[in-house]
C-alpha cells in the first residue's frame, strides 16, 4: 500500500546489479587484464549479481519474524529490478552482445506478474480470487525455490570438474572473493545509510543483498550462452563458502551503522 515501497525498491535493485557488473569488470581489468575476454565477461556477470532469492528469503524469516509479510513483499518488488538488470545488461554483458532482443528481455514473466498482483493489491480485487486458485498458486510458489536449487545444483555437479577444483585458489576466485565479499558490501551498506526517501524494509533488504554471495542461478545462463563456465563456477563455489563467515558480519555492522 506504500507507493515509496513500489517505485523506489526495483529501481535500486537495478542500479546495485549495474554497480555489481562495474565494479566486478573494473577490478578484473585492473588485476587480471591479460585474462581472456570470455573469462573476464563471466567473470563480471556472475560476481556482479548477487543471490537475491535462496539465501535473503530464510534470513529475512529468521531476522524479523514479526515483519516477515512486509519485508518479503517488498524483497519480491526488489527482486524484479534484479530480473530486470540480469536478463538485459547482464546477458549483454555476458555475451558481448547489444541488440533489440535483450532490450524486450526488460518486460519478463516476474514483471508482469508483479504489476498483475499489484493491480490486485491496490484495487481489492485481491478478494474475489477463488480460493482453491490462491490455495494452487501457493503449492506452487512453495515448490520455486527448491526447483531452482535442484537445477542449480545439478549443473554445479556438472561442471565441478577436479580441475576445476584444482583452480579454486586461483586469481579469479579471489578477485571475486575481494569484489563481492568486500568492496560491493561497503558500497550497499553505504546505498542503505544516505539514500533519501528509503524505507525501513528496503534499507534491511539492501543490508541483507550486500553480504550476499554471488548469485548461484548465473551457472545456468552461463552455460547457456557459452560464458566460461568454470569463472562461473570457481566464483559461485568461493563467494558462497566465504559468505558462511561474511553474511554475519556484514548483516551485524550495517544493521548496527544504518538504524
Amino acid at each position: 500500500q506504500d507507493g515509496g515501497n513500489i517505485i523506489l525498491p526495483p529501481l535500486v535493485a537495478f542500479t546495485t546489479v549495474l554497480l555489481g557488473f562495474f565494479v566486478a569488470r573494473l577490478v578484473v581489468n585492473l588485476l587480471a587484464p591479460k585474462t581472456d575476454l570470455n573469462v573476464r565477461r563471466t567473470f563480471s556477470f556472475t560476481t556482479g549479481l548477487y543471490n537475491y532469492g535462496f539465501i535473503p528469503i530464510p534470513i529475512i524469516l529468521t531476522l524479523f519474524p514479526h515483519e516477515v509479510e512486509s519485508t518479503l513483499g517488498v524483497l519480491f518488488i526488489h527482486n524484479v529490478g534484479v530480473e530486470m538488470a540480469f536478463w538485459s545488461v547482464g546477458i549483454m554483458i555476458l555475451t558481448g552482445t547489444i541488440n533489440r532482443a535483450s532490450i524486450r528481455r526488460i518486460l519478463n514473466l516476474p514483471f508482469i506478474t508483479l504489476c498483475l498482483g499489484l493491480t490486485l493489491n491496490l484495487t481489492g480485487l485481491e478478494a474475489q480470487i477463488p480460493p482453491f486458485v490462491l490455495k494452487s498458486l501457493h503449492m506452487l510458489s512453495l515448490c520455486a525455490i527448491p526447483m531452482g536449487l535442484i537445477l542449480a545444483g545439478a549443473t554445479f555437479a556438472d561442471l565441478m570438474t577436479s580441475q576445476a577444483l584444482g583452480k579454486i585458489f586461483s586469481r579469479i576466485p579471489l578477485l571475486s572473493l575481494l569484489t563481492r565479499l568486500v568492496i560491493l558490501p561497503l558500497l550497499f551498506i553505504l546505498i542503505a545509510k544516505y539514500l533519501p526517501g528509503t524505507s525501513i524494509e528496503l534499507r534491511r533488504i539492501i543490508i541483507i543483498q550486500a553480504a550476499m554471495p554471488a548469485a548461484i542461478f548465473p551457472l545456468v545462463v552461463s552455460k547457456h550462452y557459452k560464458g566460461d563456465t568454470e569463472t562461473a563456477v570457481h566464483v559461485v563455489a568461493a563467494t558462497t563458502l566465504g559468505s558462511l563467515f561474511t553474511i554475519p558480519i556484514w548483516i551485524g555492522w550495517g544493521m548496527a551503522w544504518v538504524f
